[in-house]
């Protein structure tokens, strides 16, 4: 009686300890799955951003040049908003926006 009675808690004890490690092991693997995701995000989007910056580069030298030789200031508009955009995706991508969202 006073043995089985403790076979059945020494079993239930080693169970509950296992379901406990397997719940912290669980969430370590979703944390470093959601961290190997986020790096390739952000890889990603560096990558993208070096394109981006490119073509941004062309705008804001022939854009001026354009509205110079049309004598219309109004063909550097787009150059605004576009400083905007830059400025976000660097934050993003190489400043610590990332971190001040979570």
């Amino acid at each position: 009686g006073n043995l089985a009675s403790q076979f059945k808690e020494g079993m239930a004890k080693t169970m509950a300890d296992n379901m406990a490690k397997q719940v912290v092991v669980q969430k370590e693997m979703a944390m470093n799955q959601r961290q190997a995701m986020m790096a390739t995000q952000i890889a990603m989007g560096r990558e993208r951003f070096k394109y981006q910056l490119g073509l941004y580069t062309l705008a804001y030298i022939f854009l001026p040049i354009i509205a110079f030789k049309k004598k219309n200031p109004q063909v550097c508009f787009p150059l605004a908003p576009i400083s905007f955009i830059i400025g976000f995706q660097y934050d993003m991508l190489y400043g610590n926006m990332h971190l001040r969202i979570q």
